[in-house]
């Protein structure tokens, strides 16, 4: 399945990220442009993701979504950087 959005948190629904959470869906490939936030990184703490395609997943000047940056650097998910 692929979820794909046009940039930030307000363009994306979070009734949707929590219903895909607990439905228990896997194997998703998010692609966001420009950036993702918070909806991302909560589909990869889920385990829902197997693949990434953005520019970057961050919380801004927050920095990068933690659950991206850990699963990224355990090898446990594909991403393209497409910046």
């Amino acid at each position: 399945m692929l979820i794909a959005t046009t940039g930030g948190n307000e363009r994306s629904s979070m009734a949707l990220t929590r219903e895909i959470v607990r439905r228990g869906v896997k194997d998703l490939t998010l692609v966001f442009t420009p950036a993702g936030g918070v909806q991302g990184d909560m589909l990869i703490g889920a385990g829902a993701v197997a693949s990434i395609d953005t520019g970057s997943l961050t919380f801004g000047e927050r920095g990068l979504a933690p659950n991206y940056r850990r699963v990224a650097s355990e090898g446990g998910i594909a991403a393209l950087d497409s910046t």
